[in-house]
């Protein structure tokens, strides 16, 4: 049996086509993933936040506490508050 070889040759538009083809492709595998980093980005961001807050309310009563129950006195102000 005698070998056939098929030399082919793309044209320049189905070159394009091609790497038009492979960059969809790229785009649309890269989508969701982007998509998913940013709403793990901003529900990071929402549980720091939320945390924060919740240690400012909390260092906002230890101050309201040591400041009423500060005895009336000459000298400075001093807050003992802990958190």
């Amino acid at each position: 049996m005698t070998e056939i070889e098929f030399k082919t040759r793309m044209t320049m538009p189905s070159k394009c086509l091609v790497i038009a083809l492979l960059a969809l492709v790229f785009i649309a595998a890269f989508i969701p993933l982007w998509q998913m980093g940013v709403n793990n980005s901003l529900q990071h961001d929402i549980l720091y936040s939320s945390a924060e807050a919740e240690s400012l309310d909390a260092e906002g009563r230890a101050l309201k506490a040591a400041i009423a129950t500060q005895e009336d006195t000459d000298g400075p102000l001093e807050l003992k508050a802990s958190y």
